[in-house]
């Protein structure tokens, strides 16, 4: 039949079913599917994927080879240095091996090495293409240790060990240009999938190789020569996958039968399988070209097909599939000719979906929003109005709008009795639906008539488990309605309690109210009629929390729990005590849906990710993920079987609450590289257990992360510190992937990573020690260096200065020496000449003697004043005890041959002092000029020297009892004016305190 008219008879068939409003859709377990639409994939036809041990997803593709981490698709160079750049550009299939990912398509095979990121390009030999191989691969399976290569007219055995490559050619009688599978059977022999001459047997033993006829007596052929896949399916049976179909062969004695396969609506097809894999349950999946994919269950033997659905959310996203991978968490990835990469989570494979039929054939998209079990009836609310859904898997639907109502959106579905349901029309008020006349409403107060044209009732907002039904009137009045005992109690009305749509939920007792309204929240007894306005707990916690709540639950003993976009909280009122919780205290998500129950009053949190169990005794959250549909509805409805509905976008969802599990799966957390300005560590250097060292003008220092688990990625969240830098841990809202780090001083530090997936309090942690090494000038060594050659240069300077000091020493000694041997000799030999020849000369020539006694006492006196220089210029009398001395003997000798009684003091300890030649000379001269100036002129009987050293200043103070003089006076004769001129030079202070009778007292002081 032409394709139009089959359109054609789809179309009225179609029509006729619409018109009668019965459609008819199968139920099914499911797998879902989800499109991954990340970016960074610049193509839709993937050919190849694979995943690591890190949970990384690895795709070939028609332009490419390509890495996605959860978040996005990162493409490999394909130019550039041949150790970073992919070869393969056109890929046709991929493997991993534990360490690295071979690729093989149109140009040759690649081996990319994940922990240093490198690649290896294996050049196809060049005679060869020369010759006409083509050096495409078209496939990759390892068997035990070895890799086996589909190629041209040959395939080549790799051994991952020792790295050798083997190349095998098939026989001249085999007409197949590429070998496409590997399978090795209980002999050890390996099968081998052609494109065009089956299957054929290798033996590694005598390296022949066969056909699948001659191995085997009296095999019957199989209906297709192109084998694309085989899998070993245990107990001697074999799985082969072909161009026209899926085979069963018996390895033992090479029986051959046919698996049928079946579309979703029954139809016997036979499509072409390109791939298969086998889980520990032993159920399979098979991926083909152009049908989908089946999914085997081992347990109940049956082929379950997945084709796209435009309607469904999680259908499939392409019949054309070219491969299927495992990854981590039990997720399998798939590819496709044209919709790029989708995963497969059988996590949800307990969860029955059933997808709902259009109402019309204008409205493609149903909002199923609540759900009701009656007998073996479905009821949905819904965008488009009433669907029963019955035990013969039947979709009826009943239009509120074909019955002369003006909306058709119905929510909010409570049971009235055995023949009515009730239900919120948006926007239209309460209405009612009769089962067995199949007729709408409005509904109306117990005890009337079920009709009328207008809504009696604007808003419903709970029905308890006595079937008691709570609703409000457009004037404000709220009622409690019971239709199965015909009664209606009047709670309150718009002039008692003035609220906006107000939210009321009973207390299980039902003689208690809980209203929730324009963010206020009141507490309200139905028999006494009183209304308590709670503002405020006794902690002072505001009441309601939020401005926005989601929903409310009312349990026993005056507590009620309320969901909202800023957390879950449980209010005591006869505690007065209200409790906040948030993902602090294991909530995975803060924005709260729908609180609702189970069969035995446990509560129930929804929100985008799943469904969350809280315990009232531990307080304590267990989440149960839910698939990633769109529109979920908040209604959730628990039948007596405990099975669980829920509403979404075309379809509802049911799951035995037994089946319902939390989500084990721990993220994969890893850093990837770690750049330091122009430097990059490898992954190697990474997981090393050294620190990673890292120069001290090396920045920006980035370090890349990867938190992968594919459940529900846009949960998954990284916090890091930098221990040692960083005072708080940061959280990567953003989802950056990188921590960045423009300065940090010299030392060590410890980069701390954390991740989480939401689902659950198990962290994945990283810690990696980094040492940031200071420059040279701040090493210990170059200090240590510096510390030493300053030391040595202090110790030369040193050794200069007393090598000086000595060589002036040396100088000083031999001038005092010079003077006192030559010069004083001579003086003395002049005084003792000219006194012999003034004792000759006398008596003869008095006149000579005069003269020669003028040279003997100048010659004296000059011997003294040699005997001073000689005194100062030596070394070893620069201590002050030398000084001591010196004045001793001077002033002794003088006042004794005057009668002039001497004293001489010496206060504190003056033996350490040490003064320079210059000081020493002007201090000795000072102390003898006043010495001499008293014994001379001052007509004194006592003289008396006192010398004193206190902070570093030397004080010496001489005094006399004689007749004084007026300073005024005589402060400009030359002994005093050289003495005041003698201790400035010093630095020194002189002073003189002399009065006429007095005495007289000189004070001179130095700094020492």
């Amino acid at each position: 039949m032409p394709t139009f008219l089959l359109n054609i008879r789809k179309f009225f068939v179609s029509f006729i079913f619409i018109n009668l409003g019965i459609l008819t859709l199968q139920a099914q377990r499911n797998l879902y599917f989800e499109a991954i639409t990340s970016p960074g994939l610049l193509t839709p036809v993937t050919r190849a994927v694979t995943t690591d041990k890190e949970g990384r997803v690895y795709v070939g593709t028609n332009d490419g080879f390509y890495r996605y981490d959860g978040y996005k698709f990162d493409k490999y160079p394909v130019t550039g240095p041949d150790s970073l750049a992919c070869a393969i550009h056109n890929i046709r299939c991929l493997h991993y091996d534990g360490g690295n990912i071979w690729i093989g398509g149109v140009e040759g095979l690649a081996k990319l090495n994940i922990a240093t990121g490198k690649f290896k390009y294996f050049k196809p030999d060049a005679k060869e293409i020369q010759a006409g191989h083509h050096p495409l691969v078209s496939s990759i399976v390892q068997i035990d240790n070895k890799l086996y290569l589909g190629t041209y007219k040959s395939f080549i055995i790799i051994d991952l060990a020792t790295q050798t490559r083997k190349s095998v050619s098939l026989p001249e009688q085999i007409k197949s240009i590429y070998t496409y599978s590997f399978c090795k059977d209980e002999s050890g022999k390996i099968w081998i999938g052609t494109g065009n001459d089956g299957v054929l047997i290798y033996d590694p033993l005598t390296e022949g190789i066969t056909t699948l006829n001659k191995h085997f007596k009296d095999f019957a052929d199989l209906p297709s020569n192109t084998i694309y896949t085989i899998i070993d399916r245990h107990h001697g049976n074999f799985w082969i996958g072909s161009e026209k179909g899926l085979f069963s062969v018996n390895t033992k004695n090479g029986e051959l039968k046919q698996l049928n396969l079946f579309t979703e609506t029954g139809e016997k097809i036979f499509p072409e399988i390109r791939k298969m894999i086998s889980d520990e349950q032993n159920n399979v999946y098979i991926v083909t070209f152009g049908a989908g994919l089946f999914f085997y269950d081992a347990g109940t033997g049956r082929f379950t097909n997945y084709t796209y659905t435009d309607r469904w959310l999680n259908s499939l996203p392409d019949n054309s599939i070219n491969c299927i991978a495992r990854g981590s968490n039990d997720i399998y990835w798939i590819v496709s000719e044209d919709a790029g990469l989708a995963k497969i989570n059988p996590w949800f494979f307990k969860y029955e979906y059933t997808l709902v039929p259009p109402f019309n054939l204008t409205k493609n998209n149903l909002n199923i929003t609540d759900t009701r079990v009656i007998g073996t009836d479905t009821w949905l609310t819904s965008s488009a109005g009433l669907i029963k859904y019955d035990a013969s898997k039947k979709f009826t639907f009943f239009s509120p709008l074909a019955q002369g109502f003006t909306k058709d959106y119905c929510q909010t579905m409570v049971e009235l009795n055995n023949d009515y349901l009730s239900f919120m029309l948006y926007e239209g008020g309460v209405a009612v639906f009769n089962m067995r006349t199949l007729k709408f409403g409005y509904l109306q107060p117990p005890g009337k008539s079920i009709s009328g044209n207008k809504p009696v009732f604007d808003w419903l907002s709970y029905c308890d488990k006595d079937k008691n039904i709570y609703m409000s009137t457009r004037e404000g009045s709220y009622f409690r309605c019971n239709y199965n005992r015909s009664t209606v109690d009047t709670l309150f009305t718009n002039e008692t309690v003035k609220l906006n749509y107000p939210v009321v939920i009973p207390e299980p007792d039902n003689n208690n109210l809980w209203i929730i309204a324009t963010s206020k929240l009141y507490h309200y007894n139905i028999h006494e009629r009183k209304l308590i306005n709670i503002s405020n707990d006794k902690n002072g916690n505001e009441l309601p929390p939020v401005s926005f709540q989601e929903d409310v639950i009312a349990k026993n003993n005056g507590i009620i729990y309320i969901a909202s976009d800023e957390g879950f909280f449980r209010y005591d009122r006869n505690k007065n005590v209200l409790q906040r919780f948030t993902v602090t205290e294991g909530l995975p998500d803060n924005n709260c849906f729908s609180l609702f129950m189970d069969n035995t009053d446990q509560i129930f949190i929804s929100y985008q990710g799943g469904i969350i169990l809280f315990n009232e005794q531990t307080n304590a959250f267990t989440t149960y993920p839910m698939p990633a549909l769109k529109a979920t509805s908040s209604g959730v409805f628990f039948d007596s079987r405990n099975n669980l509905y829920m509403g979404a976008e075309n379809c509802f969802i049911q799951v035995n609450q037994n089946d319902l599990a939390s989500y084990p799966g721990k993220p994969l957390l890893n850093v990837t590289q770690i750049k330091a300005g122009n430097r990059t560590f490898s992954s190697a250097d990474i997981t090393s257990a050294n620190a990673i060292k890292i120069n001290y003008d090396d920045f920006p220092i980035i370090i890349e992360y990867a938190l992968t688990d594919h459940m529900n990625p846009e949960k998954n969240k990284v916090h890091y510190l930098l221990e040692g830098w960083d005072q708080l841990w940061i959280t990567d809202d953003k989802k950056n992937f990188k921590a960045i780090y423009s300065y940090l001083t010299p030392g060590n530090y410890t980069f701390k990573i954390e991740g989480d997936n939401g689902f659950n309090k198990t962290d994945a942690v990283l810690k990696i020690p980094i040492e940031i090494m200071p420059p040279f000038w701040q090493t210990w060594w170059f200090v240590t260096g510096c510390l030493l050659l300053l030391a040595a240069a202090v110790y030369s300077i040193y050794k200069y200065r007393l090598n000086q000091l000595l060589k002036l020493q040396s100088v000083r000694n031999k001038i005092a020496s010079d003077l006192h041997d030559d010069v004083g000799s001579t003086l003395s030999s002049i005084r003792m000449y000219s006194d012999i020849v003034s004792s000759q000369v006398k008596d003869t020539n008095p006149q000579s003697t005069i003269l020669l006694d003028k040279i003997s006492s100048n010659s004296k006196e000059m011997i003294e004043n040699m005997s001073d220089i000689v005194w100062m210029i030596k070394p070893g009398n620069d201590d002050f005890k030398s000084i001591e001395s010196r004045m001793l003997n001077f002033a002794n000798e003088l006042c004794t041959q005057s009668g002039i009684s001497f004293d001489f003091v010496i206060e504190g300890s003056l033996e350490d002092i040490r003064i320079p030649m210059e000081q020493r000379r002007d201090i000795y001269l000072i102390f003898k000029e006043a010495v001499n100036n008293a014994v001379k002129y001052s007509g004194c009987h006592g003289l008396r020297a006192v010398i004193t050293s206190q902070n570093n200043q030397l004080q010496m103070c001489i005094s006399d009892d004689g007749n004084g003089f007026d300073a005024g006076i005589a402060s400009n004769g030359n002994g005093l004016s050289n003495m005041k001129k003698r201790a400035e030079t010093n630095r020194g202070n002189f002073k003189i305190n002399s009065s006429l009778g007095e005495g007289t007292e000189i004070v001179v002081s130095f700094k020492v």
